[in-house]
């Protein structure tokens, strides 16, 4: 019952307070990639993202293509990511406690509190809300959710998975440098055996490796070269510069676009004693890592003046750990109150028919890149117009507009 309810609240909020975000062009490139990988046998003709996410992203939206509507998958994609999430809380708490009841009660108030503060933040006109990210595709989010699932899983097992979670989180690294990075840089300073912390160490030599296995298959940019080609040529005074400034300008745009950060950094002080040591030390960790991250990414490599979503492994976690102390026997009070969030998500407007309206009309041979997948999704491929940026020339990133691995 918990998990249908909890199901029905995240379908909701996709179709309502998400719906923007979860059906713009950057989280239309899984959908598109699947079809055509049925509709025509091949992916090699796709431009790709710097993060393929082939693994475990595209593997998932492959399978739910088989048994859902195209149009829907998106937000079918969030309702199956957040409640396979919310699972691994359950079990990861009954694991941990060996109580049922304590573990239903932790997950609960967990998703009550993720629930209530996307809302908070829906108030606020945060642009975009953060949360809307661990329901998307190919944006890190499955990745992390992922590897730290991983990570909780082997905290606790009775038996060795160390070659199993090599295997795993190298074919991760190989498809979301960042998922895999947040989770095995906190892993290497809080592990005391050097068995383990050279095997994490091996973990992006091979994922590298099979990084340039798979540049002979697809096309998708190279980070590190697009980063060096950046800074080659400037001195580390005028990087420090660069760096500090736009930290400043962020930390600005995230003072008036991201109040619900202050709200849970502040949740979070507040708690901070309740949380376990080295739960503190991971957050920690992975707080610094993420700055560090946004800044590379952000600000030195594929330019973005606010790239929220880098934040949100330290949202999570945040509310993870505090709840992971709490408790209580109030689980039917919580299931209770969360039955009320559909009750207001019903009251919102729902844009799917007028998304899909205006999108039924014709567009022209030719479109801006933020039109091209939104086009081919919502006509079901009917309509397959070719991205070009202001110039009118080829615009070559994340699309399989062109039909060829060879530039038009």
């Amino acid at each position: 019952m918990a998990l249908s309810v909890l199901t029905s609240i995240t379908f909701l909020l996709c179709e309502t307070i998400f719906f923007e975000v979860l059906y713009s062009a950057d989280n239309l490139y899984l959908p598109l990639l699947a079809r055509d990988f049925f509709t025509q046998g091949k992916i090699s003709h796709w431009y790709l993202p710097p993060s393929p996410y082939l693994f475990p992203d595209f593997l998932l939206m492959v399978l739910l293509y088989q048994f859902f509507p195209f149009l829907f998958l998106p937000t079918v994609y969030g309702v199956v990511q957040s409640s396979l999430f919310f699972m691994g809380i359950y079990f990861y708490q009954w694991q941990k406690e060996k109580n049922q009841n304590l573990a239903l009660f932790r997950m609960l108030l967990f998703s009550f509190a993720l629930f209530v503060f996307a809302i908070v933040s829906f108030v606020f006109s945060d642009s975009p809300n953060p949360f809307v990210f661990l329901f998307c595709n190919a944006h890190h989010s499955t990745g992390f959710l992922f590897g730290f699932s991983l990570y909780l899983f082997y905290r606790n097992a009775k038996k060795d998975y160390g070659i199993f979670l090599i295997f795993v989180f190298t074919f991760l690294y190989s498809n979301d440098r960042l998922a895999t990075i947040l989770i095995i840089t906190p892993l290497f300073f809080l592990t005391k055996s050097n068995e383990k912390k050279f095997a994490l160490l091996f973990i992006p030599i091979l994922g590298e490796i099979l990084i340039f296995g798979l540049h002979e298959f697809f096309l998708f940019p190279s980070s590190f070269k697009t980063l060096q080609n950046y800074t080659e040529f400037k001195s580390t005074k005028q990087l420090f510069f660069l760096a500090t400034s736009y930290l400043f300008d962020f930390s600005k745009i995230l003072f008036y676009q991201g109040k619900i950060f202050l709200f849970v950094f502040t949740f979070g002080i507040f708690q901070w004693k309740q949380i376990p040591k080295q739960s503190k030390l991971f957050l920690v960790y992975t707080f610094f890592i993420s700055i560090f991250v946004l800044i590379i990414v952000g600000r030195f490599t594929y330019l973005h003046p606010y790239p929220i979503r880098y934040l949100l492994p330290v949202l999570i976690l945040i509310l993870l750990f505090v709840i992971s102390n709490a408790q209580g026997k109030w689980e039917w009070l919580l299931i209770f109150i969360l039955v009320l969030i559909p009750c207001l998500a019903l009251t919102l407007e729902f844009p799917r028919k007028p998304t899909y309206l205006s999108f039924q009309r014709a567009f022209g041979k030719t479109v801006s890149y933020d039109l091209e997948k939104p086009i081919r999704f919502w006509t079901e491929g009917k309509q397959t117009p070719v991205p070009v940026d202001k110039e009118g020339k080829a615009y070559l990133w994340i699309t399989g507009a062109f039909g060829s691995r060879h530039t038009p």
